[in-house]
C-alpha cells in the first residue's frame, strides 16, 4: 500500500549482504548495469540531455564493471560493459571536446583490459563485439592525447590475434 511518502532508492539496489541485487544473480545480464553505467559516472540520468561536463567519476564506473564481473562471472557481460564504458567516453569527448589526460588514460586502460580479456578468456566472443570495436576506433580516430591512435593499434593487434593472424 502507498503511504503517500516518496521513497528514495540508491542505484543499484542492495541485498542484505551489501551486494547489488542486479549483480547478486549469476545469470544477470549486463543490461541494467549498462543502462546506468555512464549515468553513474557523470551524474546524468539515463535519457536526460547532458549539459556541461557533469561530475566525472570514472573510478566508480570502473568499479561497477569489476563488481559486475565478480558477482556474475559473466565474461561476455563484462566485456560488453567495458566496451560500453569506452564507447560512452568516446561519445562524451566527441560531444564536448578534449577533456584531460587522466580521462583518456582511464578509457585506454579499460579498452586494454577488455582486449586482454578477449584474447585470454573470451576469444570466442570476439565476433560478437568486432563491429562495435571497429566503429569505436573509427569514431576515436581524431581524438587527441594519442587516444585514437592507441585504440586503433590495440584493435588491430587484438583482431589479428583473435582471428588467428600472427602478430610480430
Amino acid at each position: 500500500s502507498m503511504t503517500g511518502r516518496l521513497e528514495t532508492t540508491s542505484w543499484p539496489p542492495q541485498s542484505k549482504s551489501g551486494v547489488p541485487i542486479s549483480l547478486a544473480d549469476p545469470l544477470a545480464r549486463s543490461t541494467s548495469v549498462k543502462a546506468n553505467l555512464w549515468a553513474k559516472t557523470t551524474g546524468w540520468s539515463p535519457g536526460a540531455k547532458p549539459h556541461g561536463f557533469g561530475k566525472l567519476k570514472l573510478s566508480e564506473a570502473v568499479k561497477t564493471i569489476w563488481d559486475y564481473r565478480k558477482a556474475s562471472g559473466n565474461l561476455a557481460g563484462t566485456i560488453d560493459l567495458m566496451l560500453t564504458y569506452v564507447e560512452k567516453g568516446t561519445e562524451f569527448t566527441r560531444q564536448f571536446g578534449d577533456i584531460n589526460e587522466s580521462f583518456y588514460n582511464s578509457l585506454e586502460s579499460v579498452f586494454d583490459e577488455m582486449a586482454q580479456l578477449l584474447l585470454h578468456e573470451g576469444v570466442d566472443f570476439y565476433h560478437r563485439f568486432q563491429e562495435r570495436i571497429q566503429h569505436l576506433t573509427t569514431h576515436a580516430k581524431f581524438i587527441g592525447w594519442g587516444y585514437g591512435d592507441f585504440l586503433s593499434r590495440k584493435m588491430c593487434a587484438t583482431e589479428k590475434c583473435a582471428l588467428g593472424v600472427i602478430v610480430y
